[in-house]
């Protein structure tokens, strides 16, 4: 297994070397045509089935097979980690899941069919769910397995709130072990001694324990 530390995407790409994150380069090292990043915290596990793009192309980006790719990967991941029969929450990308296509339809064009698809192959999923109320006691406990969010900041900061310290990042939909912290670089305190390595150990546990060790 891999576990890979912090990184500065800005930095990478003055080098001349274009980096979207690690999801996209084990995706392409790999071959597979999907690669996501699950932020795990305890038992709270969250993916979002985009994520280093600008919030305006979310929904031109979010189709039914990618969605369902998020919710496959993420039964996969979890099976690995000994949970035989997880359950799955995904959330809605638009106010209260579009009311009716009121406020959008992605729920209707996308997500919903993803649910569908998931389901019909054994999965169990249930949703979408406006994102608001469906995190709205996870501090004080999970009611699913994982959760599958639209977009970067959707699944970030509900886990982030959470417990930001001991969020690590589990690589899914790709063939290998691969973990990594759940923060950036920090540029500012380097050399300094000051920074927190929970999320460093919490990855590579997180390795160990979704490779069977």
């Amino acid at each position: 297994g891999i576990v890979a530390g912090p990184h500065n995407k800005y930095s990478v790409n003055l080098a001349g070397i274009h980096f979207a994150g690690y999801p996209p380069l084990f995706a392409k090292l790999t071959g597979s045509p999907h690669a996501f990043n699950m932020l795990v915290a305890g038992s709270f596990r969250i993916v979002g089935a985009t994520l280093h793009i600008p919030l305006k192309e979310v929904s031109q980006t979010l189709t039914t097979d990618l969605v369902f790719a998020t919710i496959e990967a993420a039964y996969q991941a979890l099976r690995r980690l000994n949970i035989p029969q997880p359950r799955i929450a995904v959330t809605g990308l638009n106010p209260h899941c579009g009311e009716e296509g009121l406020f959008g339809t992605e729920e209707e064009t996308a997500i919903g069919p993803a649910i569908a698809r998931a389901r019909d192959k054994g999965i169990d999923a249930a949703g979408p769910f406006p994102a608001d109320s469906l995190f709205s006691h996870i501090q004080e406990k999970q009611d699913y397995d994982a959760y599958v969010a639209m977009y970067h900041d959707q699944s970030h900061i509900a886990i982030k709130t959470v417990s930001f310290e001991r969020v690590a990042g589990l690589i899914i939909g790709i063939p290998l072990v691969a973990t990594t912290v759940g923060h950036g670089s920090a540029f500012e305190i380097a050399g300094r001694g000051t920074a927190d390595p929970t999320s460093m150990k919490e990855a590579i546990l997180l390795a160990a324990k979704s490779s069977g060790t």
